[in-house]
């Protein structure tokens, strides 16, 4: 399993409705990554608080390809609201979780 981190930068004007607008993006991609067989857990939204127009989600997935796959399934699916909400495509970093001691 690895963990996902996507970085969505929001306009000003996005920002100030950053829930109304990340659940909007959610209704349409949601369904696909849920059925997805990489699929493993639900996300965290999160949006900074020294700078607002960054929201980040975070949520487990299986594996790096299966979320290769995930992308280029929902790419199609996000250009209208990355011309409408956001100043930049969405950025999407990996993490393996350390185990504990």
């Amino acid at each position: 399993m690895i963990v996902v981190e996507e970085t969505w930068y929001l306009s000003d004007d996005a920002a100030e409705n950053a829930t109304a607008v990340m659940q909007e993006v959610e209704d349409v991609i949601g369904p696909i990554a849920h059925g997805h067989s990489g699929w493993c857990g639900h996300a965290k939204f999160l949006q900074r608080i020294d700078e607002s127009t960054r929201v980040t989600i975070v949520y487990p997935w299986r594996s790096i390809a299966e979320h290769e796959d995930l992308l280029a399934r929902e790419a199609s699916h996000l250009s209208p609201y990355y011309e409408r909400y956001c100043t930049r495509p969405r950025l999407v970093t990996y993490y393996a979780e350390l185990s504990h001691t």
